[in-house]
């Protein structure tokens, strides 16, 4: 069967040339956003990634997204890759077919870098073959949606993975901070509500370690804060703080007095230092300032835990 199809064309339209999307483009459709002040204006809406070359597709996403995250953009995966590790994201959503790095050198790089490897990534792609799947997996993303997608179903998959790093959070802060009189108690605690198959990936112990060590090698050092352990360890304040918030859900301020003040406890366990000397010890000028801290975080004073200690027989365990 042939079928003739005849178009009356009447050139009457004035002729414009082929312009390709540029960044300029992307500006007028949603607002840009820096990294200046990320620390500053943190909210509780986790902040999502859109690395994706189409301006449609583009401002669809971020008519789905914008009432639950803080978005920001990249208009191709060269720039996404860039943006990622100076914003730090909690999700990335991505393309694969893009100029300059397509979805899966994106992931690739991503995954192996540092600052970015403990974010989740989804691809959102139409190369929805099987073997197009098992090649995003096997770069590291972490769900591959097909397009045209399901809004809920996007919804649900990014919600699912941001859960699944808040446990990972949990699990992780409740070991690091955990002292050997107490690990026992802690670990049934921890078992109770997070499941024994959330394992930590290696890489995320790693880095964490790194820092817990750069913090332990400074511990006597009463102005060492957020700044000296971001040059330390070879990244930003901004890094750091949004990769230490990622991993543990806690600041690194906070990262660096909850160091100080378990080696303080172990130290109020084994050893027969003053109160005061273990105070200078893990970086506290004044005793008052310490105890207020340890009080805090502990729910009880130095002096009562000590005791507590020492009649229970823990400082012999």
């Amino acid at each position: 069967t042939t079928f003739t199809v005849d178009l009356p064309i009447t050139n009457n339209a004035k002729i414009i040339e082929n312009q390709l999307e540029t960044p300029s483009e992307f500006s007028t459709i949603i607002p840009s956003m820096h990294s200046d002040s990320l620390e500053q204006r943190e909210t509780n809406l986790p902040l999502l990634l859109i690395v994706e070359d189409n301006a449609d597709v583009v401002e669809y996403l971020a008519s789905c997204l914008q009432n639950s995250y803080q978005l920001a953009f990249a208009y191709n995966g060269r720039i996404g890759i860039e943006k990622a590790i100076e914003l730090v994201p909690d999700i990335i959503i991505s393309d694969v077919m893009m100029p300059e790095k397509d979805g899966f050198e994106v992931c690739a790089t991503l995954k192996q870098t540092e600052t970015t490897s403990h974010i989740p990534i989804v691809l959102l792609t139409a190369r929805a073959t099987i073997e197009d799947k098992i090649a995003g997996l096997e770069y590291g993303a972490d769900a591959y949606l097909a397009k045209p997608f399901y809004p809920k179903e996007l919804l649900v998959r990014i919600t699912k993975l941001i859960e699944n790093r808040k446990l990972l959070q949990a699990k992780y802060s409740a070991t690091l901070f955990s002292t050997p009189a107490s690990i026992m108690v802690e670990e049934e605690k921890i078992d109770a509500v997070i499941p024994s198959e959330t394992t930590i990936p290696p890489a995320e112990i790693e880095f964490l370690e790194k820092a817990k060590i750069a913090v332990m090698e400074h511990l006597t050092a009463t102005n060492f804060g957020p700044n000296e352990l971001a040059s330390e360890i070879g990244t930003s304040r901004t890094q750091l703080h949004r990769k230490l918030k990622a991993l543990t859900g806690i600041s690194t301020s906070n990262y660096i007095k909850k160091i100080r003040l378990q080696e303080a406890k172990k130290m109020l366990i084994s050893t027969d230092l003053t109160i005061s000397e273990i105070a200078y010890s893990v970086g506290y000028s004044t005793l008052a300032y310490f105890s207020t801290n340890f009080s805090k975080e502990f729910g009880c004073s130095p002096t009562t835990f000590r005791n507590t200690v020492e009649e229970s027989g823990l400082d012999n365990a």
